[in-house]
């Protein structure tokens, strides 16, 4: 995707506080917050289905690319949310004796969809910065619709693996 590539610096912009919102969410659960997380129950009837999966982060990804039309706030704050989440999960998991290659295997079959489709989410949503100081002709609307979908196709992979593979792991 073209419009994708064009807009590197968005792109790490996104990675960037995702990655470091994990980061913090492990210091967080180490220093902080040790033993807040460990009584966390999921329901297991929902795990086995796809479409919990698919709603659950379609939703996400969606308030992320709100940020498009409110100056970024929703995306900033929803990626240091996941971010911080997904680095409490780990520490967590490693807490109830799983290993980091462990976890990697659980997270790898879908995370390698999953979390480039909510970095792209990011971008777009990042897009909330310029995106009234922008002059935009009709190719830029369809790119941005394009891009849009490639987020929800990819989490619609994602969450049929998720469902179907990586629980089982």
């Amino acid at each position: 995707m073209n419009f994708l590539l064009q807009e590197k610096k968005l792109m790490f912009t996104s990675a960037s506080i995702l990655f470091l919102s994990i980061l913090s969410g492990i210091l967080l659960q180490n220093f902080l917050l040790r033993g807040m997380f460990e009584t966390i129950e999921l329901d297991s009837t929902k795990l086995d289905h796809w479409w919990f999966y698919f709603s659950s982060n379609s939703l996400t990804c969606l308030l992320i690319i709100t940020g498009i039309f409110i100056y970024a706030t929703p995306t900033i704050l929803l990626l240091v949310f996941n971010g911080i989440m997904i680095g409490i999960t780990v520490v967590v998991s490693t807490d109830q004796g799983a290993s980091i290659g462990q976890i990697i295997w659980a997270l790898l079959p879908h995370g390698i969809f999953e979390v480039p489709a909510i970095i792209i989410a990011g971008m777009i949503g990042l897009k909330g910065f310029m995106f009234y100081h922008k002059e935009k002709d009709k190719m830029y609307y369809i790119k941005l619709i394009k891009s849009i979908g490639f987020v929800f196709l990819l989490l619609l992979l994602a969450s049929f693996i998720e469902a179907y593979i990586s629980v089982h792991i």
